[in-house]
Parts: C-alpha cells; structure tokens; sequence
C-alpha cells in the first residue's frame, strides 16, 4: 500500500491505525485481482463496489486509517483509469453469469 502513504505522518502507527489499514490494503488487493477463482471474483466485485458506493462504512474505515475517505476514492478511480484496476472479460462474463444464478436462486425460495 505504498501508493497510499504519506509523508507526513509519523514513522510509527497505532495498532488500531496498522489494523485499518490492513483492511484498506486488503480491500485494493481484491480489488486488483486478475485470476479466475470463482470465489476471489465475488470478492473482486465486492471491494469494487464498496469503493464505488462510497458510503458510511467506507468513511469509517478511511477515518480510522487517518485517511480521508475521499482521498481514497480518488486514489481508486484514479487506478481504475489508468487500467490497473480492471476486470478481464472473463470475470465480466462470470459476475453476469452469478447474478443470473443468485435471481433464479432467490426466486425459488
């Protein structure tokens, strides 16, 4: 998570601080996933849209990492259109596939 350090904080981190940001961290690496396990594409999807939506939790998580959650969104789009974040078509057809599956799944119950 180098891309998102800042100069100007102190060499060294509360614990509390680490913890967040091994969350955010974790966050951008499913998000930079290219693989085709089944599972870590959900995950994939999930960490995009949690990025996208931007919402209270997001907030919390940047606050918690002494970032500003709009700092972070913009580091996202900003990997997003350089094209190092990005779902190969595979996964694309996947997470369509998926969500065919969870309609008709849901529909039966």
């Amino acid at each position: 998570m180098d891309y998102l350090k800042n100069e100007s904080e102190p060499e060294e981190l509360q614990p509390e601080v680490k913890l967040w940001r091994a969350v955010l961290s974790k966050a951008f690496e499913d998000a930079l996933y290219r693989g085709l396990e089944r599972p870590l594409i959900v995950h994939k999807n999930e960490a995009h849209m949690w990025f996208v939506k931007n919402d209270d939790d997001f907030a919390y998580v940047c606050y918690c990492s002494l970032f500003e959650p709009e700092y972070i969104h913009d580091k996202y789009f900003e990997m997003l259109e350089s094209g190092k974040i990005r779902f190969t078509k595979k996964q694309i057809k996947y997470l369509k596939w998926r969500k065919i599956y969870d309609q008709r799944r849901n529909k039966n119950k």
